[in-house]
Order: C-alpha cells, then sequence, then structure tokens
C-alpha cells in the first residue's frame, strides 16, 4: 500500500468517530455523512441556542402504536432517522434508527419556517406586529428592492412574489446557502444583504411563490419590532408554553443573522410538540390567537396559480404552513432531506418525521409519506 492510500485510509477513520461518517462544509450535505451532519449542526455553525425554560416529559398513551412491516419499509427507504406520533398530545409511537438518540438535535430545514410563522402570529396577537403592514415599515432597508411593496402578510403567505427558483441544485440557492453560511466563502454578504438584494417578478399578493429567503425576511421582521432574537422568541412564545423537553439549537450566520428559512434544530419530541400546539386548547391568550390564525383557510387562487400549485394540487398556503386538499383541517410543515410535522386535527394525531434523504428531495417516497401518515392517523385515533 503506497503512502497515499494510507492518508486516505488514515481521513476515513478520522472522519468516522463513533462509526459515522463525519462531513464539513464542502459535503455536510450529501449522504451517507449528512445523517451525522444533521444531528450535529452546532458543531459545523455557529448557532444560538434556544432555551428548554420548563421541560416537560411526554405522557405515553394507554395504548401504543406498533409500526408495521410496510411503515418500517417505508422509513428504510426515505432514510428517516426518527418518527414520533402523538396522540391528543400522548406518546403513541417512537422509532429511532441505530445511533439516533431521542435528545438529538436534528436539523429541521423548513419546517424551521413554519415555527417562525407561529412566532409572528404570537407577536401580530400581541399587537407588537402588524401584518398588514408593509415590510419597510419595519425593515427600511428593504426599500430599494424587490419587497418595497409586500407587507408582512405576503412575507408569511409567500406571496411577496420575489425573482427567485427554488432549485436546490440551482445558481441561486447555491448563493444563498453562501450568504447564510451553509457554503464555505471567505466573502459572503450574509443573509439580510443578499435577501433585501433580491428583486420583484410581480404584484405582491396575487400569487403564491414559494421563496426561502422571505422567511428569512420575517424572521428579521420579528426581531426588529421585538427587540429579541428569533432563538428568544422561539425560547419565550412557544419552546416554553410547549415544555419542550430538549433545548434548541438555531444556526446562524457569520453576521448573527438568524437562519429562518431552514435553521432550526431540535429533537424528534419537540417537533411533534409544535405541532400539538394547534391541537391544544389551554394555550395563554396571545398563542391561542396565534394558532387560530394559522389555521385559517389559505387564498385558494394564490395557491393555484403559485410555484408549488403541481407539488400538493389544491392545497392552500398560510404562515408558512401548507393545508391539505384532500383532509379537512390536517395542516403540514415540510422540509427538504425529509422533515416533515403532519397535524390532523379532526383525530389530534401528530407525526414528526426526521431524515436524511441522500439528495434534497425523492419523488418515490414523498407519494407515499402523505398516505403512510394518514393510514397511521387513522390506526391510532380507531384505538
Amino acid at each position: 500500500m503506497s503512502s497515499g492510500d494510507h492518508a486516505e485510509e488514515t481521513v476515513a477513520t478520522d472522519q468516522r468517530f463513533g462509526g459515522e461518517p463525519r462531513h464539513g462544509l464542502d459535503n455536510w450535505l450529501q449522504g451517507p455523512g449528512n445523517r451525522w451532519a444533521f444531528r450535529h449542526a452546532r458543531e459545523l455553525f455557529w448557532s444560538e441556542r434556544v432555551r428548554a425554560v420548563a421541560p416537560t416529559p411526554l405522557p405515553r398513551a394507554d395504548v401504543q402504536y406498533t409500526i408495521d412491516t410496510t411503515v418500517a419499509d417505508y422509513l428504510r427507504r426515505s432514510h428517516t432517522d426518527a418518527l414520533v406520533v402523538l396522540s391528543d398530545g400522548e406518546l403513541a409511537a417512537e422509532w429511532y434508527l441505530d445511533g439516533v438518540r431521542p435528545d438529538d438535535r436534528h436539523m429541521i430545514f423548513s419546517c424551521t419556517k413554519s415555527v417562525v410563522g407561529l412566532v409572528a402570529s404570537v407577536l401580530v396577537a400581541e399587537g407588537t406586529l402588524d401584518d398588514k403592514a408593509l415590510i419597510t415599515s419595519y425593515i427600511p432597508e428593504a426599500a430599494q428592492g424587490g419587497y418595497v411593496d409586500a407587507t408582512v402578510r405576503d412575507l408569511l403567505d409567500m406571496t411577496a412574489d420575489i425573482q427567485w427558483v427554488e432549485d436546490y441544485d440551482g445558481p441561486q440557492v447555491r448563493a444563498f446557502r453562501i450568504a447564510s453560511g451553509q457554503l464555505d466563502s471567505p466573502d459572503t454578504p450574509g443573509i439580510h444583504r443578499f435577501t433585501v438584494s433580491l428583486s420583484a417578478a410581480g404584484e405582491p399578493g396575487r400569487r403564491m411563490r414559494y421563496v426561502s429567503p422571505s422567511s428569512d425576511l420575517a424572521g428579521w421582521v420579528c426581531e426588529r419590532v421585538s427587540g429579541e432574537s428569533l432563538a428568544e422568541l422561539i425560547a419565550d412564545r412557544l419552546w416554553e408554553p410547549m415544555g419542550a423537553e430538549w433545548e434548541g439549537d438555531l444556526l446562524v450566520d457569520r453576521f448573527g443573522a438568524s437562519r429562518a428559512s431552514g435553521g432550526l434544530c431540535a429533537a424528534a419530541r419537540d417537533m411533534a410538540r409544535i405541532g400539538h400546539l394547534l391541537l391544544r386548547d389551554d394555550l395563554p391568550g396571545p398563542l391561542a390567537e396565534a394558532v387560530a390564525s394559522v389555521k385559517q383557510r389559505g387564498d385558494a387562487r394564490a395557491w393555484a396559480d403559485g410555484s408549488l400549485a403541481d407539488f400538493i394540487p389544491g392545497a392552500r398556503y398560510r404562515s408558512f404552513w401548507y393545508q391539505l386538499p384532500t383532509d379537512p383541517d390536517v395542516y403540514l410543515a415540510a422540509g427538504i432531506y425529509g422533515q416533515r410535522i403532519y397535524v390532523d386535527i379532526p383525530r389530534r394525531i401528530v407525526i414528526a418525521q426526521q431524515a436524511s434523504l441522500p439528495d434534497s428531495f425523492d419523488e418515490a417516497t414523498w407519494v407515499e409519506t402523505l398516505p403512510t401518515f394518514r393510514r397511521i392517523a387513522q390506526t391510532v385515533a380507531d384505538r
């Protein structure tokens, strides 16, 4: 064996502490090492801790759901790391891949947007934020870009209509990842400067165009009006009242700007608790009002004319939550690489999924996901 071969073997060994391959900033999104990276993001990026103010263990449901062979095969094909099922707020099922721990803080990617939607809705309920106001009334820095005529509600419902292609292998998303610190670069403008530099594609409020930087701008608005960081807002407005069992991490860029579009890292049980907020009837006033606002029906026409109309035909969208067309009162938060929060209001079931797909999106397992979750919800609710 040559010295070069020995060097390669040494590197491979060094990157497998605990038996898991570890990645750096140049390849952290690639499988199979992304399974480690998604659970150790705070070791790759700057982050702010989301405090667990009042940790409360989840009670176990009297009747437990047993994951059958069909579901187990789906979990394997979808590269699932963790699955948690709550029935009326009680733990009905919990599944972890070998080597994954219940307290692992897994990146939940764009499910972070749904958390920001709840935070913003709380601030509206408190009277701190006006979702009908122009963004520029809170962020004057946005006056020269494509968001100049958009309102806060346009941000929350993705109707700001910005020139953007949400292609995770495309040049815009790559530039966005560099700006947010997801890819190493000696020269980055940061999230804020990048976002306000984007151009408008059309008149805001008419169609839903999925633009991840819009949620970063929404997070910035929340911080500006409250005087608190987004991590502090999540801890105080959501983590404490939902009784989060573990602390979370919120990734930030090199300038300290919060990655509101996809930077929250949370344990699977706490991810499920986020969804359970939509079911609870014992929440404090502003949070109860926020949940009610999130559950208002989104604009069907804006969705039908928008960029994701083929992703979930007939759906609606409000406050960064998907409203499913085939199941009335079923809500979904979704992120790339297989992160989901599924909330079935009539059956009072929440399903949280954390995964590490080799690629950002897998059509084959996506088409299985909602039917699988629906069957789980029906089975658990019927027991």
